[in-house]
């Protein structure tokens, strides 16, 4: 009796499987709180902020460099990279989903319209959402989120590998020849690099990096973030959550 109670369970177990197979039904398990924490702002479109922000020319333009780069490199990893291109979305932020082997990641209009975002920092969250499905360990070990990288690991990818690839072919000298580009920023970068490719990479990087620490301190009310100052937190294991902006330009 009871061999024929388990066999009735695992056949129905069955059926549902097959059932959810044949409608085209694949569960999405999101990394929930996205590049930027929950918020309420909302930018539509002809609602731009003060003017600036990037345009929807210039949107698509930065997903498919980085698409064109990044589908192969995420095919190695057994996934189909998509990213999903929500220019008419109002909300202000990104977020990376994965849908069986598909790594999905979700740029929002309302993010791009920003008064503070700029083709290059936009580039940052793409590369930073990428992050989250290739960046490795830590992972997040909350349910539904082990296999996503956790925020700070999502940065490190971001600046130290993505932001790398997309940014090496371009003529950076001619693109940093009119930006402003702090002291210490070319400090650091002079310092830590011999070569001079590399050092106008990490500038361009940075300025990537202020740009989006700029949005994360405008909707946290926070002080914008610089390089001249440091975030003294200190953690005693993995934080999972968002840092404070000046701790996400510190990485």
């Amino acid at each position: 009796m009871e061999g024929l109670k388990f066999t009735k369970l695992i056949t129905v177990l069955f059926l549902l499987v097959i059932s959810g197979i044949s409608h085209g039904r694949v569960k999405s398990v999101p990394v929930c709180r996205g590049f930027l924490p929950p918020n309420s702002l909302k930018i539509p479109i002809g609602r731009e902020s003060f003017g600036n922000g990037v345009t929807e020319d210039e949107f698509n333009k930065v997903i498919s460099k980085v698409e064109e780069i990044y589908r192969p490199r995420v095919a190695h990893y057994g996934g189909t990279l998509d990213v999903r291109r929500e220019w008419s979305n109002s909300e202000v932020n990104a977020y990376a989903v994965r849908e069986g082997s598909t790594f999905v990641v979700r740029m929002l209009g309302g993010l791009a319209r920003h008064y503070a975002m700029t083709p290059d920092a936009l580039a940052l969250v793409l590369c930073h959402e990428i992050g989250h499905h290739v960046g490795g360990v830590p992972h997040y070990t909350t349910a539904g989120g082990q296999w996503a990288a956790v925020e700070g690991q999502a940065d490190y990818f971001a600046n130290l590998k993505c932001m790398r690839q997309v940014f090496l072919p371009d003529d950076n000298e001619a693109i940093l020849k009119n930006k402003v580009i702090p002291a210490e920023a070319r400090t650091r970068c002079e310092a830590q690099f011999t070569q001079k490719v590399d050092q106008l990479v990490c500038m361009r990087s940075s300025l990537a990096g202020l740009a989006s620490g700029e949005i994360f301190a405008a909707l946290g009310g926070a002080t914008i973030p610089t390089l001249d100052h440091r975030d003294p937190s200190v953690v005693a294991s993995t934080f999972e959550s968002h840092p404070q902006a000046q701790c996400r330009v510190d990485t």
